[in-house]
């Protein structure tokens, strides 16, 4: 069985105290009020990114309570990589404990999912910390992920900064992404990520037959996949439509950087992985 983290959750891995406010108020209750006060001050998000209470959310937000912080000029992926590191090390312990914690009322043997971008960067931490863990690496564009990653960015430092003061820096997220495909395309080079322990993914594929495509990934994992599964994919995709909240349009020429560009720096990983580019 697999077991994800859901939203509310990462945002109270424990309930309110009872001797305050946990009497009337519960923790579904706060992340669904955190919830609707973001989509309050930028509806954008709602097209751009599905967030809920009860929805399998993003590693970053369990780690929040670590106060990992890693700043200051990034010059190269080598210095970036090096200096985030020793943050993220305290931030992945920190994740461990909140997954424990989450367990503890339940023990029930289960696979934890985990799910954020930033994982590309830390496999080796994550090794570390999980040596079983099994890695599904998903695949696209990258003239649709750059536009779409700093498109998120630059929204939610308008909500931190103010609409004034959201600029951010196209180059640095660009050099990021960079700097983490090449990574992992040598962990997997040298054996560091066992073959047996990741499979890959194709966005495209994984939209066009979503139920083929994740019972490919159980096989190549050597995870048994239930037929029951079938329903609950055609189910979960029928009550929350890809285009619920309309569709966000992403434009990499309003960032100051070429398509071709994009094409030219990322064409190591889209000839590696025979990446489908979309016009």
């Amino acid at each position: 069985d697999l077991r994800a983290i859901f939203g509310f959750e990462a945002m109270s891995p424990v309930p309110p105290p009872l001797h305050t406010v946990g009497q009337s108020i519960t923790a579904v209750q706060i992340a669904q009020a955190n919830i609707d006060l973001l989509m309050d001050l930028s509806p954008k998000l709602k097209a751009m990114h599905k967030i809920g209470w009860d929805l399998p959310t993003e590693c970053q937000f369990a780690m929040k309570g670590a106060f990992g912080v890693n700043s200051g000029k990034v010059s190269n992926y080598q210095d970036w990589i090096k200096a985030a590191s020793n943050d993220y090390i305290h931030n992945y312990n920190w994740h461990k404990k909140v997954l424990q914690l989450l367990q503890y009322k339940n023990p029930a043997k289960k696979q934890w999912i985990f799910k954020v971008s930033m994982h590309s960067h830390f496999l080796d931490i994550l090794l570390n910390l999980y040596p079983d863990i099994k890695i599904i690496y998903m695949h696209r564009d990258p003239l649709k992920v750059i536009p779409s990653i700093l498109s998120m960015n630059k929204e939610l430092a308008s909500l931190l900064y103010g609409e004034e003061n959201n600029a951010i820096n196209p180059r640095v997220e660009i050099m990021l992404r960079e700097g983490a495909l090449k990574k992992v395309m040598q962990e997997r080079k040298t054996g560091f990520i066992p073959k047996t322990q990741i499979t890959d993914i194709h966005f495209d594929e994984l939209v066009a037959d979503p139920t083929r495509v994740i019972r490919a990934t159980y096989e190549n994992l050597g995870m048994k996949y239930n037929s029951s599964f079938d329903n609950v994919i055609k189910n979960y995709l029928a009550e929350k439509p890809r285009f619920r909240y309309g569709k966000y349009r992403y434009d990499i020429s309003g960032f100051g950087i070429d398509a071709q560009e994009i094409r030219d720096i990322f064409s190591f990983y889209t000839d590696h992985y025979a990446i489908t580019l979309n016009v």
